[in-house]
């Protein structure tokens, strides 16, 4: 059962038909781009927009996670939504370990509460976990559309195993409506075309892109106080190798004295590589830990400047929403990085970067830190557009869900 009951919801232009029930699936109540991108539409995407048949028609959302995490950040995912009117459900009760093979069991026991038109999957192990409810748990009978999200450019990397088992389900399988596979950038959909190559798959027939729906300009970035403490670094993101957390570390420690001085580090996250932290205390780094903060951008304009320097990714949902404040980044080198930042940014690093390529770019950045006020000005004018491309997105999104409505077999 749902921990609460959605809002009622208002009245449309279609309020005689029934509403449109979309069923968003995550990882876990956890800080990551593809859940927060999963709360944002279920928040924003709420009628079907002009141009459709059944046009004004309502949509009602819910989210569910594979498994618990048991977190304070948990609790406050849970609470937005619930603010929102979005019901949460949890597949498994088990932590990650367990929960992310066996979350699949729970999921018919949601599906008969919530009774989706569309199962939207975001990232590998949710779409793992609906490959395996709809090959074993007769899910497949069912008239529910498939909507997966495609929020990186490599996919499964260490387990093609999985990789086989979940794109075959979907392969195989007559499933009553068209799947449509979306991916939130070029790269993210070339990655998905090639896994399904190297799997000897033939192509998804629906292909779309559509970016991911940012939260648009807020509070600039406060510079006022550059010149009168250390520059403060934000880490924002889970402690793992996808990340560059381990390669962050060891850039720290190759700093200067002097220059590691002038320095202030805050992390937010959690992750399979925290130990390494311990290093930072070894070496006189001053840093701050945090658990992962649910909306952590409300806090981006008190910080001087964010460290991505993520080995692979899609687009980034914080790289994003750090623009639209005017917070400049040191950016990896996925393209998905790149192509939304400024040409000639001048903190992008080169790929297969090694650990004195990042610090030498972290030492620049604070040798230099009277120019990050232009950047951040750059910034801003470069995420203009933000507000408009979020409504595109909501729309597109509606649209797609909007197809679960066509005729039926």
């Amino acid at each position: 059962m749902p921990i609460f009951e959605p809002r009622p919801q208002p009245l449309g232009p279609n309020a005689n038909m029934p509403n449109i029930k979309v069923l968003h699936l995550i990882s876990a109540f956890q800080l990551g781009g593809a859940e927060l991108v999963a709360y944002r539409l279920a928040k924003a995407v709420r009628s079907v927009p002009e141009g459709q048949p059944n046009v004004g028609q309502e949509i009602i959302h819910a989210v569910a996670a594979v498994w618990t995490t048991e977190s304070s950040y948990q609790h406050s995912f849970v609470a937005a939504c619930q603010l929102a009117g979005i019901p949460c459900y949890w597949l498994s009760k088990q932590g990650r370990s367990i929960g992310r093979f066996s979350g699949w069991l729970g999921l018919p026991r949601v599906v008969a509460d919530f009774d989706p038109d569309v199962i939207h999957s975001h990232t590998d192990i949710p779409d793992f976990n609906l490959a395996l409810y709809l090959r074993f748990l007769g899910g497949s009978r069912k008239s529910i559309k498939v909507v997966r999200t495609i929020h990186n450019e490599v996919l499964w990397p260490t387990n093609r195993f999985l990789a086989q088992l979940t794109e075959s389900a979907f392969q195989d399988l007559q499933l009553a409506k068209p799947e449509t596979i979306v991916g939130i950038s070029a790269p993210t959909l070339s990655a998905y075309q090639q896994l399904r190559r190297s799997l000897d798959l033939p192509q998804t027939q629906d292909q779309q892109i559509i970016q991911n729906p940012g939260r648009g300009p807020g509070q600039p970035v406060d510079y006022r106080d550059l010149d009168v403490g250390p520059l403060k670094l934000l880490f924002a993101g889970r402690l793992t190798h996808q990340k560059g957390f381990d390669l962050l570390i060891e850039a720290l420690l190759l700093l200067p004295p002097l220059v590691a001085t002038q320095l202030r580090l805050t992390l937010y996250g959690e992750g399979d590589l925290a130990s390494l932290l311990k290093k930072l205390d070894q070496g006189g780094i001053p840093y701050s830990h945090h658990e992962p903060v649910f909306d952590l951008p409300n806090q981006f304009r008190d910080y001087h400047c964010l460290l991505m320097p993520s080995r692979f990714e899609g687009v980034p949902l914080a790289l994003a929403e750090a623009a639209a404040v005017g917070l400049p980044i040191l950016s990896g080198p996925p393209k998905g990085m790149v192509d939304q930042l400024p040409t000639d940014w001048p903190y992008i690093l080169k790929p297969e970067f090694e650990a004195s390529d990042l610090a030498a770019m972290i030492e620049r950045i604070i040798t230099n830190k009277t120019q990050l006020p232009g950047l951040s000005a750059e910034l801003l004018a470069h995420s203009a557009g933000q507000e408009e491309q979020f409504r595109t997105s909501v729309d597109q999104y509606a649209k797609v869900y909007a197809a679960s409505q066509e005729t039926m077999e």
